[in-house]
């Protein structure tokens, strides 16, 4: 057989395979790719064997051999199924990343930057430079301010057309900005760098509650009324050791709920808002023992937000932050090396009933959904960042070498950008990527869907 026949035989076997599992998509492309007639898939078993016939037959008298070079193929072992309340589904390879332009681009190493729900970008840069961007792109305003590096800055969640912008200096002050960019208010919040911040709005207006962490290791809840100028301190937690990640969502009665981790502890805290105190909900393990030494600490967290969206989810009350319901889960970038892990965890419903029927707090050991060995290396020094990718389906890791995917449903991970330089700083949302580099590179990357 010429190799001409061989491989256009191979192609038509392809075709009636996908034809077959019903990968309608997958077919179309390669029907286009291959040129080939649909014809091809009226063509009987009676003309040609199908392809699954002929690799059972190739591989019967070397059966034991094959599954183990397949098993190499992957760095996780046999992938049990999740129940059926979990949603994770398979990368979205139909897609591909292009760089976005935008004007004025900082040259100055990337502190932090945040992308927000009308895809404006505020950056912060280590020359003591704030940029603020539009949806399109272009530079509102570039501030350097006096008081030094800013740590944390972005634009603050509003359901009315005003918008406001926030930045937090080296000494823990929060400044808030009209669109103007005019200050509207200062408080000093932490005695120290804030290493984290998130915003609960609580109605209409722009009243909110600021969930924060420092370098003085407390996290402070605070009530911001923009418009009478009013910042009043509302509770505090004592950490016993630093805090390594800080997520702030919401239940399905709208109450805040904080999800962070501890240097040198394997849980996860679940922190709920409730009548006008932080209440400790539960824990949950990292791992499924009971008792065990310290094993690796967290080096970043994200809720998974992959289901597509609902058709009132973008006129609720803060829907920029995730709801927690049956079936949320947690994913957890660890300190392993020479290769990162992932776990993922479910969350559990957290409702005020549960505070009603004083039930005291509880760890959860039960909680693992899968612990994911990752191709992403890393050493000591490591300070990976992971973010949930809507878009794609899947999370993204920004690491020592550049930017990895991982696939949640398959748990294969692999680079996605060729820039292996060190991320510095990383945000996703919605179709949109931002990324700063160590070698000062910032890029603005948006999905669009392969030609």
């Amino acid at each position: 057989m010429s190799s001409a026949i061989a491989e256009r035989l191979t192609k038509v076997l392809i075709a009636q395979y996908l034809s077959k599992k019903n990968y309608d998509g997958t077919l179309q492309h390669f029907l286009k790719e291959a040129g080939l007639g649909r014809s091809v898939l009226e063509l009987g078993r009676e003309v040609f064997e199908d392809i699954e016939t002929i690799v059972s037959e190739r591989i019967e008298f070397n059966e034991h051999q094959i599954t183990a070079r397949l098993a190499q193929t992957s760095l996780n072992d046999s992938i049990d199924a999740v129940g059926q309340r979990f949603y994770l589904p398979s990368w979205d390879h139909t897609l591909q990343l292009q760089a976005l332009q935008f004007s004025l681009r900082p040259r100055a190493l990337a502190v932090d930057l945040q992308l927000s729900e009308d895809s404006r970008l505020t950056i912060s840069t280590a020359d003591k430079h704030v940029y603020f961007y539009n949806g399109d792109q272009d530079l509102q305003r570039e501030m350097t301010l006096k008081s030094g590096v800013v740590r944390r800055c972005g634009a603050l969640p509003n359901r009315a057309a005003t918008l406001y912008y926030y930045t937090c200096g080296m000494d823990g002050t929060l400044t808030i900005y009209n669109d103007a960019f005019q200050v509207r208010l200062q408080h000093k919040i932490h005695s120290r760098i804030v290493k984290n911040i998130e915003f609960f709005q609580m109605g209409p207006k722009p009243q909110y509650l600021c969930f924060s962490v420092g370098l003085d290791n407390y996290l402070k809840v605070h009530f911001i009324d923009i418009e009478s100028f009013e910042v009043s301190f509302q509770d505090e937690r004592k950490f016993q050791s630093a805090c390594t990640s800080f997520q702030l969502a919401k239940n399905v009665e709208q109450q805040p709920v904080l999800l962070f981790t501890q240097q040198d502890h394997s849980l996860l805290y679940a922190v709920v808002w409730h009548e006008g105190a932080l209440v400790e909900y539960c824990k949950l393990a990292l791992n499924s023992a009971k008792f065990s030494s310290h094993a690796f600490n967290v080096l970043s967290s994200c809720l998974l937000d992959l289901k597509p969206p609902t058709d009132n989810s973008s006129n609720a009350s803060n829907h920029h932050l995730v709801t927690l319901q049956e079936g949320s889960i947690v994913a957890i970038a660890t300190s392993h090396t020479p290769y990162m892990r992932l776990v993922l965890l479910e969350v559990p419903e957290i409702s005020i009933t549960d505070f009603q029927t004083g039930s005291g707090t509880k760890i959860h050991y039960d909680k693992i959904i899968r612990n994911i060995a990752t191709s992403v290396p890393q050493d000591s020094f490591s300070q990976s960042i992971i973010k949930s990718c809507h878009r794609s389906r899947g999370v993204l890791v920004g690491s020592d070498s550049g930017i990895y995917a991982i696939d949640v449903s398959n748990c294969d991970s692999w680079p996605l950008l060729k820039n292996t330089q060190r991320v510095k700083a990383l945000d996703s949302l919605h179709d949109r990527i931002a990324v700063g580099f160590a070698d000062r590179t910032i890029e603005l990357l948006q999905w669009y869907p392969s030609t």
